[in-house]
């Protein structure tokens, strides 16, 4: 359960910080809290235990669900916010090979030069080829911490480039071309 709790908030890129046990935590405190919240709310609204304990039982049930929807919410920002980086990553990336970079160097340029979620996905990606790494386990990890469709593309097409031998910068146009 916690893997996968952990895998949800690496796709939603640890916002605040929280790992999965973190995370467990969050959701008992916010079980509790609805249900002494609806509890207090029933019995100075309709002064009535029974009523008081139904709607503590309702307000338990919002405390664990509502922590997933805040989650789903910030998984799908953050992949949107990757896909609208994408162009602009892509257009450095084609330009920095194009200039002569090899595709690390082209990487860590637009490390360098641009921020945001994609951006920091490549950090990591390149941070774990600097550590030894394979290229294509690194980019394909970011591909499913992305979870956005277009990233995908992107990287699968620069992982069979270079397991084919294909020219990085032909890729590249090619990709940026497609996705405009």
């Amino acid at each position: 359960m916690i893997a996968r709790i952990d895998a949800k908030l690496e796709k939603a890129g640890y916002p605040g910080g929280l790992r999965g046990a973190d995370w467990v935590g969050v959701k008992l405190m916010a079980l509790v809290g609805f249900a002494i919240l609806f509890f207090v709310i029933g019995l100075l609204l309709l002064r009535q235990p029974v009523v008081g304990l139904l709607l503590a039982v309702v307000g338990a049930g919002v405390g664990y669900i509502a922590p997933e929807f805040w989650l789903g919410r910030k998984i799908r920002a953050r992949s949107f916010g990757m896909v609208l980086q994408l162009p602009d990553a892509l257009d450095l990336l084609t330009i920095s090979v194009e200039a002569g970079l090899g595709f690390d160097a082209a990487l860590a340029k637009v490390v360098e030069k641009m921020e945001g979620p994609l951006v920091d996905e490549f950090r990591q990606a390149l941070a774990e080829v600097r550590m030894g790494r394979p290229r294509r386990e690194a980019l394909r990890d970011v591909a499913t911490r992305a979870d956005a469709q277009p990233v995908s593309n992107f990287i699968g097409a620069i992982v069979q480039a270079e397991q084919l031998g294909v020219p990085i910068a032909k890729v590249l146009q090619i990709q940026s071309n497609q996705l405009r």
